[in-house]
């Protein structure tokens, strides 16, 4: 007799099935595809990433807390500082491309020399990381607009495959960690990464999108009414 499916069983069936109607029905595989990859990056970094760093770095919990306070709020200013320099859909993708190389490259510095390297300095690395990852999804959403017919109709419906696949990777991975624990961490993160680079390179070498004027809206922004 055949036994019954397991409830991480169930939830993967649903969750896959959901995810192949949304993407039979709206026909965007490109964006579907860069959303799911980048909130698999961003559910790895949210419940995994602060566990890695204290049991393989030895970080402690405070110092941990510092980390993603201070990443929290640079975050802000380095986005908003690089999407100044945007132009034009390409200057958007080669932004994409370097942005997750550099961040591979920098977190397999860290995983690699982090017994050779002083405290400083992999402290300093860890928050560079976090930020570096920071403009990936305004990234994306800007090329959204430009991928999607319809846009502001099939938003929703195209913005919950990032949710889901965020749910997915916390879910899955997190009984894939309890099963080989925390040492395969650098292995899926680094995979995840590359998925999204590779879904960057998707998108159609034609798709134009408006020049950022981020800067100039924060100013006007915080300008104080006369």
């Amino acid at each position: 007799m055949k036994p019954d499916p397991s409830i991480k069983e169930i939830f993967l069936f649903l969750t896959i099935n959901f995810l192949y109607h949304i993407i039979m029905f709206t026909k965007n595989y490109t964006i579907i595809s860069l959303y799911s990859s980048v909130f698999i990056v961003i559910g790895l970094l949210t419940a995994y990433f602060p566990l890695w760093l204290n049991q393989a770095l030895k970080l402690e919990t405070h110092h941990i807390g510092y980390i993603l306070s201070l990443s929290g709020v640079l975050k802000v200013i380095f986005t908003l500082t690089i999407t100044a320099f945007i132009k034009n859909g390409n200057y958007l993708r080669a932004s994409l491309i370097f942005i997750t190389a550099f961040t591979v490259t920098l977190f397999l510095v860290i995983y690699y020399f982090k017994s050779a390297l002083p405290f400083s300095l992999i402290f300093f690395m860890v928050i560079l990381f976090l930020i570096s990852f920071s403009p990936v999804l305004p990234f994306i959403e800007t090329f959204y607009s430009s991928l999607v017919k319809k846009s502001f109709e099939n938003y929703g419906k195209i913005r919950i495959s990032g949710s889901i696949s965020f749910c997915i990777a916390v879910f899955l991975f997190g009984f894939f960690f309890s099963k080989f624990s925390l040492t395969i961490f650098p292995v899926v993160l680094v995979i995840s990464l590359l998925m999204i680079g590779f879904s960057v390179f998707m998108i159609p070498s034609t798709v134009g999108i408006q020049k950022y004027k981020n800067l100039e809206s924060y100013k006007t922004f915080f300008k104080k009414k006369k």
